[in-house]
């Protein structure tokens, strides 16, 4: 077998790794947090009260009693809503182990153990009834329809009562990955967050099978619009001050659909009246599948218009990018390293408040974060304290510890980041604003 056929067999084992199967181990800590930047770790309080951790949940997966807590892999169209409860560690440690153990980078196990359903979202639910339009009416709150949508938006700002920074981070997870691990990804963020805000799974039907790929991508372009709705639903029936996005692999393709739906229903307001009218804050492209070509478009239709700024995390080492880019006729994709943008559209783009962020330096000074070089943004130390900076204080590049490349595109981790992040974490904490949170 030569070379090439070699690397279409690694792009097609690559293409059923992408989403992690399951993840029952908390992930590596984010070097901010291993190397002891973060002042009062030491106090367990910055975490929470004890081992249990609570996610919020939106999945379009049909209900399963068989599936890891509740949720399996076949389309289920309506969005229902509710709330996951993860376990971290085992019963007999102490929750002051379990914070102690993940940031000394230890196994701590992580497991959904409950997932409570709180009802579907009404403008979801397929029907064809003449009262249609009024299903769609917002204002009236007694009707039964809304209960358990409305019941899941008070259980959003409950929590955002409990938090200083009173924000929602959705996630899309890509494709191969289950209910069970897109609530266990977004929920090590929160555990490493200090539980502050909301953080929220948006989980689509995709299936853990390499040859379902093409069949899934069509699952989260019919599930676009779902997402649509449960970011209108935040809008308009939270507290929320700022839903952030993040769209990992396919789930990027799952997002950005779904924004350029959101972008043409108002299509006639200006940056500052989408900024009041949805209150998206920023949008997080890791790994991203998605056509490079389409997202040209997308900054046609002024996606641009509807975040503070985007960041999008593009690996030359991403063997899953480049499987799918494969499949799809080699056409460039988002994550891919090289993402073939000339020096106009790179001016654009940064006028746009968006941000290229090369990992491969980080990976190559930290340590590789898997065989297909796709889950960097929370398995490798360095890039998953970089995001944690964008998600939790929307610092520019340049102010997170990140250098310039030198094509004058990208930004890239420098051989001495740890030393660059430590400094940018003195200056926070010396602001009042420490980074977990609390």
């Amino acid at each position: 077998m030569n070379p090439p056929h070699l690397r279409i067999l690694f792009a097609v084992l690559a293409l059923s790794l992408p989403g992690c199967s399951s993840v029952h181990t908390l992930m590596p800590p984010p070097v901010a947090f291993s190397e002891g930047m973060v002042p009062g770790m030491e106090d367990v309080d910055l975490f929470g009260a004890d081992r249990f951790l609570p996610v919020h949940f939106a999945t379009d997966r049909a209900p399963d009693a068989d599936a890891a807590c509740g949720y399996g892999n076949a389309r289920g169209e309506v969005l229902r809503l509710g709330v996951a409860t993860l376990e971290l560690g085992e019963s007999s440690w102490p929750f002051a182990d379990v914070v102690r153990r993940s940031v000394a980078g230890e196994k701590v196990r992580v497991a959904c153990v409950q997932a409570e359903e709180h009802g579907r979202l009404w403008t979801t639910i397929p029907t064809r009834a003449a009262d249609f339009p009024a299903a769609r009416d917002s204002t009236s709150r007694d009707d039964a329809i809304r209960a358990g949508a409305l019941r899941f938006a008070r259980s959003v700002d409950e929590q955002l009562e409990r938090s200083r920074l009173r924000d929602v981070y959705v996630f899309v997870a890509g494709y191969n990955t289950t209910f069970e691990a897109t609530v266990l990804l977004i929920g090590q963020f929160a555990h490493f967050l200090g539980r502050d805000s909301v953080y929220l799974a948006y989980s689509w039907p995709a299936r853990q099978s390499a040859l379902g790929y093409v069949g899934d991508k069509e699952s989260g372009r019919n599930s676009a619009r779902n997402l649509r709705e449960l970011l209108l639903l935040l809008a308009r029936e939270t507290s929320a001050d700022r839903i952030h996005l993040i769209g990992y692999s396919a789930g990027a393709t799952v997002a950005s659909q779904a924004l350029l739906q959101l972008r043409l229903m108002h299509r006639e307001l200006d940056r500052d009246a989408l900024a009041r009218e949805l209150r998206l804050g920023r949008l997080l492209l890791p790994a991203a599948d998605v056509d490079l070509d389409f997202v040209r478009s997308l900054g046609l239709d002024g996606i641009g218009d509807l975040f503070d700024g985007i960041s999008i995390y593009a690996s030359s080492s991403d063997l899953a990018v480049w499987a799918s880019g494969w499949l799809f006729f080699r056409y460039p994709r988002l994550g891919s390293g090289n993402v073939g943008l000339t020096g106009e559209e790179a001016a654009e783009l940064r006028a746009e408040r968006l941000a290229i962020i090369d990992p491969d330096e980080a990976q190559r000074q930290a340590g590789w974060s898997d065989f297909a070089g796709h889950s960097y943004w929370y398995r490798n130390g360095w890039v998953s304290s970089d995001v944690m900076l964008v998600l939790r204080h929307g610092l520019a590049p340049g102010e997170r510890g990140l250098v310039k490349a030198e094509d004058g595109i990208r930004w890239e981790f420098p051989e001495d980041y740890p030393e660059r992040l430590r400094r940018v974490i003195e200056r926070l904490t010396a602001e009042g604003d420490v980074p977990s949170g609390r």
